[in-house]
């Protein structure tokens, strides 16, 4: 019927706007492992974390950054959450 096919196009639409989202803050969204609370402090000052997450005695942190940070840590894949971090503070 109209209405499903309505419906189907409202998915895709979604879908693909989630998508090029995602795709937006690839390569700006970087991981980390620290054992220092001072400098947990000081990427959270530099940079918008988007996770916290103690493992054993070290602290794994995520954040968002334009450009590689000058420190060990690799980049990793934008969640729905990193990707709505990083546009809405690169609009501001």
């Amino acid at each position: 019927s109209f209405t499903m096919i309505e419906e189907s196009r409202e998915l895709e639409n979604q879908q693909e706007y989630l998508a090029l989202t995602l795709e937006q803050a690839r390569g700006h969204i970087w991981t980390c492992k620290i054992k220092e609370e001072g400098m947990a402090r000081e990427l959270e000052k530099k940079y918008h974390v988007s996770l916290k997450q103690y493992v054993g005695d070290e602290l794994r942190m995520k954040f968002i950054s334009e450009a590689p940070p000058g420190m060990e840590c690799s980049s990793c894949e934008a969640t729905l959450e990193d990707a709505y971090i990083y546009i809405a503070n690169k609009e501001t």
